[in-house]
């Protein structure tokens, strides 16, 4: 199971009705895995198109305002992007 997913099911299920048991004032998830952005690329378009991953990245970060780190996970090994800025 994907952390995204668990944090989903964990904020709509378990902290619903924990919330609703007597006496309960106030239910927090933490540790969620939450992305303002999510892409996913198929390799095989972006070679037929000529595109490589790192002109994606480039093109993420010009048009995202907050610049978040991100990982993609490809293939053969996962590869974390630190963008600068802020």
């Amino acid at each position: 199971m994907r952390l995204s997913d668990l944090d989903e099911y964990a904020e709509s299920m378990v902290a619903q009705r924990v919330s609703m048991v007597s006496g309960v004032a106030q239910v927090q998830v933490f540790g969620s895995a939450k992305y303002a952005v999510r892409v996913q690329v198929d390799p095989n378009k972006l070679a037929a198109h000529q595109i490589g991953l790192d002109e994606v990245n480039t093109a993420i970060n010009n048009w995202n305002i907050n610049l978040p780190t991100g990982t993609l996970y490809g293939s053969r090994q996962p590869t974390t992007w630190w963008p600068t800025g802020s």
